[in-house]
């Protein structure tokens, strides 16, 4: 989960409930909050499907947590984040898992002139 923004007061709120839970934060670009949960891969060495849908269910409840407290208090403004990302056109996408290669992946470099 990525907070960036005013998001990132929303994140500094809801680190708690995210540490709870097992997610560690990180920090990958500066300005702005990520936080990772590790999920293992499945016994055929592709993506744990199920484990990543518990994850997404422990993200929707701390959303969903930080969200009914913030009504409580009278203030909708932490909801901003929220309803941005269910908003998207992509929110209701699944993705399609790739399976992972020992070898990794070739890349072909394209030079001027070749």
């Amino acid at each position: 989960m990525q907070f960036f923004g005013e998001g990132c007061a929303e994140a500094r709120s809801r680190a708690e409930a995210l540490a709870r839970r097992g997610f560690i934060r990180r920090a990958p670009q500066t300005g702005q909050i990520t936080y990772a949960k590790p999920v293992s891969f499945a016994a055929d060495d592709g993506l744990d499907e199920a484990a990543l849908r518990r994850v997404r269910r422990e993200l929707d409840e701390v959303l969903n947590e930080s969200s009914k407290s913030v009504l409580a208090d009278g203030d909708a403004s932490g909801l901003a984040l929220r309803e941005f990302m269910l908003g998207s056109p992509l929110a209701g996408v699944e993705l399609q898992s790739f399976g992972r290669e020992d070898a990794g992946r070739s890349i072909d470099f394209l030079f001027e002139g070749d």
